[in-house]
Order: structure tokens, then sequence, then C-alpha cells
């Protein structure tokens, strides 16, 4: 599912996992039209090693972001 300019939601079949969909949705900031915030909505069963895929997966999408960040020179926001 494509919606260009606001996001995607991918659900793919993957050998290390019983389930994987990943949502991304670009969101405008109110206060700053030029402005927009990157959310990434995963869902996921592995299908082996749930705690330390989950605690890769989390520091996969922390790394993400920090590039994208840094290429496009803003700053993080909570």
């Amino acid at each position: 599912e494509l919606e260009p300019g606001h996001g995607f939601v991918e659900q793919s079949p993957m050998a290390s996992m019983k389930k994987w969909r990943h949502e991304r949705r670009i969101e405008q900031v109110s206060h700053d039209p030029e402005a927009v915030v990157l959310v990434d909505v995963l869902t996921f069963r592995p299908r082996f090693g749930g705690r330390i895929v989950g605690w890769f997966i989390r520091r996969l999408f922390e790394h993400r972001h920090a590039v994208l960040r840094s290429a496009l020179g803003a700053s993080a926001s909570a």
C-alpha cells in the first residue's frame, strides 16, 4: 500500500518472521509548515529469538532515523 507524500504500508513474508508489517507515515507539523515527522510503526512476530530480535529491530530503526536526521539536518523529537 503506497500513499505518495504520506507514507506506505508493507507486509512481507520473511523466513525469519511469522509476521512483518511496517507502516511509515509522514505527518505535517502544525506549527511549522516546512517540517514533518516520520513515524514508523512495526508489527512483527519473529520465528525465534523474540527478545533479541526486538532489541535488534529497535536499534536498526533508531539508527535509520538518526541517519535521516543527519542527512536532512533535522533534530530529534520525542
